[in-house]
């Protein structure tokens, strides 16, 4: 079923492996292309000195294979990747002139078994590992193929293999990481050093002077949607109200304001103009944070969340009816 498998350029009269290793296997040599002595003609495993193979220069041994129904014959490509691995391809891509079968599968597609049962007998001869991989050759190493065919990963990510883990172990390093943290403040206090923790800085007024956290919203004389009341700013049904009904009068849009279980709000549009994932398009992204007048990383792709502090609703709703810089700035979490 298998014919044979020579080398080009070899020293006559040395026995290579390659045969007797197919002849293990039970193979029939076709006579015509087996040496006298009943070897391959070849100097050695690849027909390339050792120090060539690590230089990144490869062998390109002439093969020809006889199945019952067709031939594969022409040139493998065998060299040595960076990290050792000793790899055989059937592509003229990798170097060589490629190897070719008679049947009419490979005519159509240029791939099919008979060259796969060819390129296994190869691989199993030379210790070298099958590709069919057109991408691979000599110099472009397995793990730079597959990081260039990872989607979403950046030109400067580490070249280091990539470990995947399951959701379990990210909250057992997650929970040890906040045990060390723990156990490191508790160090500091034992010593008796200093802690940094974090510290609320009130609201302020326009002036930049400490104020009491509100707890109405007034615009009475201002003009706008429903100006003419006050609004409990513990009342978050109302506020909600009124961060819709200003941003409407003002931009003649329909905007939405969730509300969380821990009393924060969200500020987004209606899902009928949100992509299909759920979230907010770029550009009315940048809308939003436009008309509230605020840094455009704020307004992010759910949405802009409004904390459960009635400092921060003060601000929101001035905002929400255009009044900036706004009279109350909301109150601020600092590391001290």
């Amino acid at each position: 079923m298998l014919a044979a498998a020579t080398a080009a350029e070899l020293p006559a009269g040395a026995a290579h492996p390659v045969a007797a290793c197919l002849r293990e296997r039970g193979h029939d040599l076709d006579a015509g292309l087996v040496a006298p002595d009943g070897g391959l003609p070849g100097d050695g495993r690849l027909g390339v000195p050792e120090a060539d193979r690590r230089g990144g220069r490869a062998a390109a041994p002439s093969v020809s294979f006889r199945y019952p129904e067709a031939t594969v014959s022409g040139q493998a490509t065998v060299w040595r990747d960076e990290s050792g691995v000793e790899v055989v391809s059937p592509f003229p891509q990798a170097g060589g002139n490629g190897m070719r079968c008679t049947c009419g599968k490979f005519s159509s597609g240029g791939r099919c078994e008979h060259i796969g049962k060819a390129l296994h007998s190869l691989g199993d001869a030379y210790g070298a590992a099958p590709t069919g991989d057109t991408a691979l050759r000599p110099g472009v190493s397995m793990a730079e193929v597959r990081r260039d065919r990872t989607s979403d990963t950046a030109y400067d990510a580490p070249r280091a293999p990539l470990e995947r883990m399951n959701y379990s172990r990210i909250q057992n390093l997650r929970a040890q990481r906040q045990d060390t943290h723990k156990e490191g403040l508790f160090e500091k206090q034992r010593r008796g050093e200093p802690i940094n923790t974090p510290s609320v800085k009130p609201p302020k007024d326009t002036e930049g002077r400490a104020v009491a956290w509100p707890t109405t919203f007034e615009r009475e004389g201002k003009g706008g949607a429903n100006s003419d009341r006050p609004t409990d700013l513990n009342d978050v049904a109302d506020v909600q109200y009124r961060i819709r009904a200003a941003l409407f009068a003002r931009t003649r849009t329909h905007y939405s304001v969730l509300r969380d279980k821990d009393g924060g709000m969200r500020i987004t549009i209606p899902k009928a103009r949100r992509a299909k994932d759920g979230t907010i398009p770029f550009a009315e992204r940048a809308r939003l944070a436009d008309t509230l007048g605020i840094p455009a990383h704020h307004s992010r792709a759910n949405g802009v969340y409004i904390p459960a502090d009635t400092s921060w609703r003060h601000e929101m709703l001035s905002r929400s009816y255009g009044d900036t810089p706004p009279p109350i700035r909301a109150a601020r979490y600092t590391v001290a």
